[in-house]
Order: C-alpha cells, then sequence, then structure tokens
C-alpha cells in the first residue's frame, strides 16, 4: 500500500486515450434503421386531436392523443390469422394505464382491423404481400374526458378518430413504398 500504485487495465482504458474511442465522433444510426413517422392534427368534434405512425421494421406504434401529445393508456395489439380455418384472432392487451375502460381496448382493436384489411383483405389472402397481416403495434390512446358525455364517445365520433389513426398509418405506408420504388 505505500509503494507506487500499479494501475488495473481498467484504469489503464480510462485513461489511455489509445485505447478509448475518440469522443468527437459521433454515432448516428443507419437511416434505414429509422421508423417511419407520420403525423396527422384534426379537429374530431370540436377537441384537436393528433395522431402519429410510425413503423419499424418489426412493428408499428400508433398514438391517438387528444391531451396534447401524451400517450394515455399503451396497449398491445396483436392479429393473428389461421391458415386452418381462415379465422382471424385480434389480442389486445393493455400494458399501461386505464384498464377499465372497454372504449379504448375496443378502439385498438378496430383500429387493428382495418389495418388488417389494408394489409392482408380477408383471413388467408394474400393482400399486399407481407406474410403476416398486421404488424404487432404499440397503441397509445389519450382521449379527453368531456363533462358533457362522461365516459361515452358517440358511434360517429368513435369513426372518426380511428379513420384519423388509420389514415395516418396509410400516408406511413405509402412513404414506405415510394422510399422503396
Amino acid at each position: 500500500p505505500d509503494g507506487p500504485h500499479e494501475p488495473t487495465k481498467m484504469e489503464q482504458s480510462e485513461s489511455s486515450p489509445s485505447l478509448a474511442p475518440p469522443v468527437s465522433t459521433p454515432h448516428f444510426p443507419s437511416p434505414l434503421s429509422l421508423p417511419t413517422t407520420t403525423v396527422k392534427a384534426a379537429d374530431v368534434f370540436g377537441i384537436p386531436t393528433t395522431a402519429t405512425a410510425q413503423l419499424f421494421s418489426d412493428r408499428t406504434v400508433l398514438l391517438l392523443s387528444q391531451l396534447s401529445g401524451r400517450v394515455g393508456t399503451l396497449l398491445g395489439v396483436s392479429v393473428e390469422d389461421s391458415i386452418i380455418d381462415n379465422s382471424r384472432s385480434f389480442h389486445v392487451t393493455v400494458l399501461l394505464g386505464r384498464r377499465d375502460d372497454a372504449v379504448i381496448e375496443v378502439m385498438a382493436r378496430r383500429i387493428a382491423e382495418r389495418i388488417a384489411e389494408i394489409r392482408g383483405g380477408k383471413p388467408g389472402s394474400v393482400g399486399d404481400g407481407c406474410d403476416v397481416a398486421c404488424p404487432p403495434m404499440l397503441v397509445g390512446i389519450a382521449l379527453k374526458r368531456r363533462e358533457d358525455k362522461v365516459g361515452k364517445l358517440e358511434p360517429e365520433e368513435f369513426r372518426e378518430l380511428v379513420d384519423l389513426v388509420v389514415g395516418t398509418y396509410e400516408d406511413a405506408t405509402e412513404m414506405v413504398m415510394v422510399g422503396r420504388g
């Protein structure tokens, strides 16, 4: 302990500039690994609403917010086509947020149904050539609570919200297709 201190291998690598990577080199992801992102804003029944779609290589992130861009309830949604009986199953799971609002779960399922129709048509059909009807989705829904309609969403308002999200998804897929061509 009283003699000269011999640096350990870890101390040598931390203090030796030749072993450490240069600090000034920026690390950016490849443009091919970045998701395609589209955002749409609309006024739905007098409420400013934003829909965001992010297409990753292995899943899709969809956000619908009437609360200044907040994510709200986060749901995992997957679609499965059966080759045995040509049926389609939808699995919706609340990951974070409100577990007592069935409307949010129904909305996430309806969004998945519409996207599966766009991508794969009816169960068992080929669609856009993808091997799945719909990639796994992460869906965030944050709806503004209105005192005049406590816990209720008019059918037309529901349709407009779903249409906004699906339209945003379609715009993102179009951007991907244009980028490939």
